[in-house]
């Protein structure tokens, strides 16, 4: 009897037998898929196992899935070969090699075609780059990247439709130039043909730098036309004195203004005046300084000079320091030295210990000793005051020889020089002693509310009398009143004075025997009365007035002094 059975064995690749690296059975048939296989022992891992009959893998065999990479050079089998060049083919029209990477690649005699176009071509010693009718040919660089065109020769370009160089206007500040390096070589712009022109179109500006620029034939220039260099040789009209702006070389025409100039530094050369003033006074002339101040107030901007006046922030005070781009250059001075300050447009020189203003600019107030020993000197404002008004003050002293913490007496609202206001005290008396033992009077407090307050006082005085002209003392009312039906008024009525008398705030008229008609009957007491009477009232005695004066009353006339300290 005749079985039919098939057997599988564990199979896989090379590369995941090795990933996976499992241990065989014993007897166990491992195959790979290349065709190699391994018998296990079931204690040694598949990496470590040997193939089967003791064969190792051939590695120096391509494989089929293309897991070995090539180690050597690819040839192609040349066997029967004929000629001096004979070529094999790797691919076909059909079947492809995609992606091709070579570090150098050599084409003999033959081409390069790219998409079916032949586009390199090595034509009789000439290689020739070119495209099918109609087609555009692109060199392009991206990012920083340039096209540079080498050549030990010529480089010509020939085209029958024009030759256009363009900077596409998405790229600002980019230049399109033209330079010829050479040694007596030329860039031309020529237009040979009829009518043929050559135009140099811009929205700013056409640069042409060269030490000669030809131009054979007339230029029209429609706008502004900047030489760079003219010779003077090539003007006509040159004797025409049309522009008399400027100084003629004979010295017939004057000078208008100033004529600014520079340092000489040959015998035959002119001089400016600061020059001179620097070599008459045997100063060590430096380069003019924007300023005379501090490393914080400096500016740094290259060729910025500054006097420093303070030793801070790596400057030495009286040094000349100069920004050069990256840090502040020093120059150290000597006694003598000088230098032009534009911000002040004076001269100022070197004592050894400070920069003190002299030079060109000098004026009399910039002297010594202006009001020292003979003679006086007066100063713009005091020649003003003298001439319009006929006085002036020459000197004052504002504290003399007074020593630090002196206190005076000034007749001013405001600090004097060299002094300070002292407000501590206000309305002060002041008294006066015969030296520091004899002490003031002792008195009343000090007032700073700016008022006076008297205490209560007498004033006594002798008998005296207050006299007049004779008048009446006029009754205007007095109480009606009704006694036994009877009423009694003032009308027609007399009282005789005599028979008056005055008690408990009122008059009294006594009994009816001490009056005539109806008055003082039934006992009537009138309030007021009238009499008539002449002579003197109001004598004798002494009076107490004015007690208690309070503020803002009377007080003594005084000139206004403030209290000054030394400082």
């Amino acid at each position: 009897m005749r079985l039919t059975a098939q057997i599988l064995n564990r199979y896989d690749t090379a590369a995941n037998w090795n990933s996976e690296n499992p241990t065989l059975a014993s007897g166990e048939l491992g195959v790979q898929s290349d065709g190699y296989f391994k018998i296990g022992d079931g204690v040694t891992d598949w990496s470590s196992l040997d193939y089967a009959g003791g064969a190792t893998e051939l590695t120096n065999y391509f494989l089929l899935d293309g897991s070995r990479e090539l180690a050597g050079h690819l040839l192609p089998e040349m066997t029967g070969a004929s000629g001096t060049v004979s070529a094999r083919d790797i691919g076909s029209p059909d079947q492809k090699i995609r992606r091709l990477y070579a570090h150098d690649a050599y084409i003999d005699a033959g081409s390069l075609y790219v998409n079916n176009k032949k586009v390199i071509e090595d034509d009789s010693g000439t290689i020739t780059v070119s495209t099918d009718a109609d087609q555009d040919l692109q060199i392009k660089t991206t990012g920083t990247g340039d096209v540079v065109f080498n050549s030990e020769n010529e480089v010509n370009s020939v085209a029958k439709g024009g030759i256009e160089f363009t900077v596409p206007s998405d790229n600002p500040t980019k230049h399109l130039n033209f330079t010829n390096q050479s040694a007596n070589g030329n860039i031309t712009f020529s237009a040979a043909g009829t009518n043929a022109q050559v135009q140099l179109t811009a929205t700013d500006e056409v640069d042409i730098t060269a030490p000669n620029v030809d131009i054979n034939g007339d230029a029209n220039v429609s706008g502004e036309f900047t030489f760079g260099t003219l010779h003077h040789h090539n003007l006509t009209g040159k004797d025409d004195d049309d522009h008399t702006q400027y100084v003629l070389a004979n010295g017939t025409r004057a000078f208008t203004g100033k004529v600014v100039g520079v340092s000489p530094t040959e015998t035959n050369q002119l001089a400016t005046k600061s020059y001179v003033d620097s070599v008459v006074q045997g100063l060590d002339w430096y380069e003019s300084v924007l300023d005379i101040t501090d490393i914080g107030s400096a500016v740094e901007s290259t060729g910025n000079r500054y006097i420093a006046t303070t030793t801070s922030g790596g400057w030495t005070a009286n040094y000349i320091y100069e920004w050069g781009g990256s840090s502040w250059e020093e120059t150290v001075v000597d006694e003598g030295a000088a230098a032009w300050v534009e911000d002040v447009d004076a001269l100022y020189t070197f004592n050894s210990s400070n920069w003190i203003r002299f030079g060109s600019t000098i004026t009399h107030e910039n002297l010594n000793a202006v009001n020292g020993g003979t003679y006086r000197h007066l100063t713009a404002d005091q020649v003003t005051q003298l001439t319009n008004s006929g006085t002036c003050t020459i000197h004052t002293h504002e504290g003399g020889g007074l020593p630090s913490g002196a206190i005076i007496l000034v007749d001013s609202n405001t600090a004097i020089t060299g002094f300070t206001l002292l407000t501590d005290v206000d309305d002060g008396v002041v008294y006066i002693t015969k030296g520091s033992v004899a002490g003031g009077e002792v008195g009343g407090s000090a007032k700073t509310g700016g008022t006076w307050t008297q205490p209560n006082h007498t004033h006594t005085g002798p008998n005296h009398r207050h006299t007049g002209p004779n008048h009446n003392h006029q009754w205007f009312n007095y109480t009606n009143s009704t006694t036994n039906g009877k009423s009694y008024n003032s009308a027609g009525s007399s009282i005789d004075i005599s028979r008056l008398s005055y008690s408990n705030g009122r008059t009294t008229i006594g009994s009816s025997s001490q009056c005539d008609g109806t008055w003082g009957r039934n006992g009537l007491y009138p309030d007021f009365y009238t009499t008539k009477v002449s002579g003197y009232t109001g004598y004798g005695g002494t009076e107490n007035t004015g007690g208690g004066a309070t503020a803002n009353t009377w007080r003594p006339k005084g000139n206004n002094f403030t209290r000054q300290q030394k400082i």
